[in-house]
């Protein structure tokens, strides 16, 4: 089972659709009292939702919320859509149950924390959970896995023959870190990096008294709506920070279940050599294909190996691939889902944002 993770957006809405139930047996349609009837929590809790795939590893379609089976054992894959906030999170679960006909059999499920899934299915006739687990009352523990769990010490300082790992175990934990309830404004100040979020602030998310995250945020706002926010860390422990993970956005990708799936993705921004100057650019959206969809593990790292303050090698990097980018009229140009772009453009506001940073850490 695996959980996707987005942002939620309008477009997600749409993909729930009233409709006919749809006939899982073969032959003419019976009447309602020989077979049995399933249907999903169509947003039921907010935005918490179900949407059936499959009857019996039969697939029902795009969208399907209602679905009638023959009386006896069924096999039911569906979907759970689970918000909070303006986060969102989609996993597939299949159940087993035993359909009676006459009754009604409504699906069921929530996803806390980004990694606990539960889902259960309902016979409402008789108001029993014949399938699954229904969430209980220490609900609230699965709300946050603690950033703690994980330590930093074994990463050490920036290693590049270690880049992907060291990517990859950061990135997990910004996403961890993302899911704190916890939440401490340590220090805060001016600044005039962003036009409209004027304010950076530096956030401890897991009580112990030290900022993870910064959040550029507009005067007299909270901050809790802003997208200019990110993740910290100073790897070799000199009181600076030397790592920044910036949130860049979601875009569309490939889902191997043939649904739509949003991808949240972030920058990663490195100063390798610890001089206070970014000189590591990652970008997460790339598309080489061109199809407008996010290569999924295919990452675009820039580099200023001689830190003269100039891009000079750029590569893709993923599991499967290592492709050289090449410089074109003393620029690198990146293929990203929004086009071609070089990736000179975001150098300068990341290096204003780390000097932001480092004058209140």
């Amino acid at each position: 089972m695996k959980i996707i993770r987005f942002i939620s957006m309008p477009i997600i809405i749409l993909l729930i659709s009233a409709c006919a139930p749809v006939q899982t047996y073969e032959g003419k349609e019976l009447s309602p009292e020989q077979v049995a009837h399933i249907k999903s929590s169509q947003w039921d809790h907010l935005l918490d939702s179900t949407v059936i795939q499959e009857v019996d590893g039969k697939a029902l379609g795009f969208g399907v919320t209602q679905a009638t089976v023959l009386p006896g054992e069924h096999r039911i894959k569906f979907r759970v859509n689970s918000s909070a906030g303006p986060v969102s999170y989609s996993a597939y679960i299949t159940l087993s149950m035993h359909a009676e006909a006459g009754h009604t059999y409504k699906l069921d499920g929530k996803i806390y924390g980004g990694e606990h899934l539960f889902a259960w299915i309902t016979d409402e006739t008789t108001n029993k959970i014949v399938a699954g687990k229904k969430p209980g009352a220490d609900v609230s523990s699965y709300a946050y896995s603690s950033y703690k769990d994980t330590s930093l010490t074994k990463l050490g300082e920036y290693n590049y023959d270690k880049r992907i790992s060291i990517y990859q175990e950061i990135d997990t934990l910004s996403r961890k870190l993302w899911k704190s309830s916890t939440r401490e404004i340590l220090n805060s100040s001016p600044t005039r990096t962003f036009q409209e979020n004027q304010v950076l602030e530096l956030i401890d998310l897991d009580g112990d008294n030290k900022p993870e995250q910064f959040a550029y945020r507009s005067k007299g706002s909270t901050g809790d709506d802003t997208k200019d926010f990110g993740f910290i860390y100073d790897l070799n422990n000199d009181d600076k920070i030397d790592y920044m993970v910036f949130y860049q956005g979601t875009g569309l990708s490939d889902d191997e279940e043939g649904t739509f799936k949003f991808t949240v993705t972030f920058y990663h921004w490195i100063d390798t050599n610890y001089d206070g100057i970014i000189d590591t650019w990652v970008y997460p959206d790339v598309d080489l294909n061109g199809n407008g969809k996010i290569d999924g593990g295919i990452y675009a790292w820039l580099y200023d190996s001689d830190s003269d303050g100039r891009i000079d090698a750029g590569e893709y990097l993923g599991e499967d691939i290592l492709k050289t980018i090449s410089e074109e009229n003393n620029v690198f140009k990146i293929k990203r889902i929004v086009g071609e772009e070089s990736g000179e453009m975001i150098q300068e506001l990341s290096n204003k944002m780390l000097t932001d940073i480092n004058a209140i850490y």
